[in-house]
């Protein structure tokens, strides 16, 4: 949240997004955040969006938008990574935001289901993260931002070289913290106007 907060200071707040998509919302919180720093820059016809494959997630988004006050304005599905969203948002998604399951698993455990779902990366916890990254570039539109939370272990400059090749432009690694014992990375490509 704090990388999503200085992106939006630094850049985004100059012109501000009026389509959000975020891929796997759990909670809810970073999409429910990303609607109130939309509003509260004064942008009326703004739209976001969330998808999750957990059912009880998509509740807890839809209960998080709706207690930040922006439940009017995040439409929350279930489906697998963009399900529908993948043809009606196609060329429309200013900012995109993707915390996907990077922890390396078995590739069986991505398979799982479950609480698994929300975790299970499988081969160097990119199994998810891999089926996404063909349709970034489809999907954002001209000038439209990525976010992508990382470990090292995801090799965080190889995803970067797999979004140049789609066209996109990435700095690679525009922030790092420490969570626990784990070292987080945050990864930001944009698509050229």
């Amino acid at each position: 949240m704090d990388t999503l907060v200085a992106e939006w200071d630094a850049r985004l707040a100059n012109a501000p997004p009026r389509c959000a998509l975020e891929v796997g919302s759990g909670t809810g919180y970073v999409i429910a955040s990303a609607a109130v720093l939309m509003r509260d820059t004064g942008v009326n016809d703004f739209r976001c969006h969330a998808t999750d494959v957990n059912p009880d997630a998509v509740a807890c988004t839809r209960a998080t938008a709706d207690a930040h006050g922006v439940g009017d304005r995040v439409s929350v599905i279930r489906c697998d990574l963009l399900g529908p969203l993948r043809e009606s948002l196609r060329g429309k998604v200013d900012l995109l935001l993707f915390n996907p399951p990077y922890v390396l698993t078995p590739s069986e455990e991505v398979a799982a289901g479950g609480i698994a779902a929300a975790w299970a990366g499988g081969k160097d916890g990119r199994e998810v993260l891999d089926r996404l990254l063909p349709d970034v570039a489809p999907l954002l539109a001209p000038g439209g931002t990525f976010l992508l939370l990382l470990l090292h272990d995801n090799k965080p400059h190889d995803v970067a070289q797999i979004l140049r090749s789609y066209g996109l432009e990435t700095d690679a690694i525009i922030a790092t913290r420490s969570a626990d014992e784990e070292r987080l990375h945050v990864l930001r490509a944009v698509k050229p106007r």
